[in-house]
């Protein structure tokens, strides 16, 4: 069975969509455009960094990686599935990378997805792009706190059972845990509003934060 088929049947098993959610909440089909046009425009040349994810990525200051060649290809919005099918419909092809950061999750929480099919869904995305880009070194980011209103009751005990299992998808020479979860509660291990301005969307601070701490688990690694 070839990998994306393996895809359709695994998302199958636990009751999820492949394809992205459409309508007039955003407007990834719009950016799906973009970012293609942009990498055909890159003419093959390589990035230093290319970032994966939803608005927290999108929403990453341009400068967090210096002076580095950087593609951002965050959509707000998008959850594991829209990721993935972005990912297979040409926003991973035509070019060359040094590193992939993989951050994506926060709104499959809504959604009621268990641990396990956030496990499935985000070992597909590292599969992929591990498989379309063998050479690239990959940083897996868990996921970070929220307490927006839209967030479930036991929001903080399901992103801590995740991130728990994060360590199973990483192997420590090609693939990497950013775990930084806990940098952004306070000492009673609840959400420090400093960080975020709407309880899931990151202020500055709370990005300075975030680049400081993938900064450190680089050097340990």
């Amino acid at each position: 069975m070839s990998f994306l088929a393996s895809c359709c049947a695994v998302l199958a098993v636990i009751g999820v969509s492949r394809e992205p959610e459409t309508g007039g909440r955003w407007s990834w089909e719009a950016r799906h455009a973009e970012f293609l046009s942009a990498i055909a425009d890159n003419a093959g040349r390589p990035y230093d960094v290319v970032l994966l994810g939803d608005s927290l990525t999108e929403r990453l200051p341009a400068d967090a990686y210096g002076d580095s060649r950087t593609l951002n290809l965050g959509v707000h919005g998008d959850r594991i599935e829209n990721l993935l099918w972005r990912l297979e419909h040409g926003e991973l092809d035509g070019y060359t990378a040094k590193l992939f950061r993989l951050h994506i999750g926060t709104n499959n929480l809504t959604q009621r997805w268990t641990t396990e099919e956030f496990l499935s869904g985000l070992r597909q995305l590292v599969e992929l792009v591990s498989e379309r880009h063998p050479e690239a070194r990959i940083e897996l980011v868990g996921l970070l706190p929220r307490h927006d209103r839209k967030s479930p009751r036991d929001a903080m005990e399901r992103i801590r059972a995740v991130n728990r299992r994060l360590p199973e998808l990483c192997d420590g020479e090609k693939v990497f845990l950013v775990d930084a979860c806990d940098k952004f509660l306070t000492p009673q291990g609840k959400p420090d509003t400093d960080y975020f301005i709407d309880g899931l969307h990151l202020s500055d601070a709370g990005y300075r934060r975030l680049i400081e701490s993938e900064k450190r688990a680089r050097e340990r690694q």
